[in-house]
């Protein structure tokens, strides 16, 4: 009996030989996505997707966290893509990573991203100047701005009306003990990061300071297409 040929062979099988036992990419799953719509802010981190970005509000919203585990493929073909393919206007698919904040817009992170089309083409009807809301008046923030003071500075979300007709520009009303009134404007900041609780159309109930998991990041990128009308 040639065991050691057998066990040879069994050996080449489990490891993959001929190449048919080498590992596929992830599958894209069998059910349906948990939110299907328009790239409207993306960055080296963060996706932001709309159901129907026409609608301020009650169309489903997402904004999600790029990991290094998330999945991008591309159809129709199935073939594999990057976070780096993703661009503003493609219509994509999306299965989140895992529990997500029922926020509005949802958050937390982005297991597969599917992209079914190109972004928009040239020529085509332009999507609206403002970029989407991720910073809703009033929502308690905490924000880094190096020019002003060193760490960071709590404040709330306010709007004011901006150069460009019809615009309402985003201000940081700083809060702290040595607020003095001051309000930061968008291009002072460094980076961002939101109360949850706070930072939705209509603010969840909220009791005490804020825990560490409630300071969610908010892309500086989207903060900023936010302000596009603005100087």
């Amino acid at each position: 009996m040639r065991v050691p040929a057998l066990l040879a062979l069994a050996a080449l099988v489990a490891c993959g030989g001929g190449g048919e036992g080498r590992a596929r990419p992830p599958a894209v799953p069998s059910r349906a996505a948990d939110i299907a719509g328009v790239v409207t802010a993306v960055d080296t981190a963060w996706l932001r997707v709309e159901a129907d970005p026409a609608r301020p509000t009650g169309a489903p919203k997402a904004l999600l966290r790029l990991r290094p585990a998330t999945v991008v493929r591309r159809a129709p073909g199935d073939s594999a893509a990057a976070a780096a393919d993703l661009r503003a206007g493609q219509f994509v698919r999306v299965w989140y990573g895992g529990p997500v904040f029922e926020t509005y817009p949802v958050q937390g992170d982005a297991g597969v991203v599917v992209i079914d089309s190109a972004p928009r083409a040239p020529g085509a009807a332009k999507p609206a100047r403002r970029g989407p809301t991720v910073l809703f008046p009033g929502a308690e923030v905490r924000v880094r701005a190096p020019r002003v003071a060193a760490g960071w500075l709590r404040g709330r979300v306010v709007r004011g009306a901006g150069a460009a007709p019809g615009a309402a520009c985003t201000g940081i009303a700083l809060t702290g003990p040595d607020a003095r009134g001051r309000i930061l404007t968008v291009p002072a900041l460094a980076e961002v990061q939101a109360d949850r609780r706070t930072n939705t159309a209509t603010p969840l109930y909220r009791s005490g300071e804020p825990a560490p998991d409630d300071w969610v990041a908010v892309p500086l990128a989207a903060v900023r297409a936010q302000d596009a009308g603005c100087r």
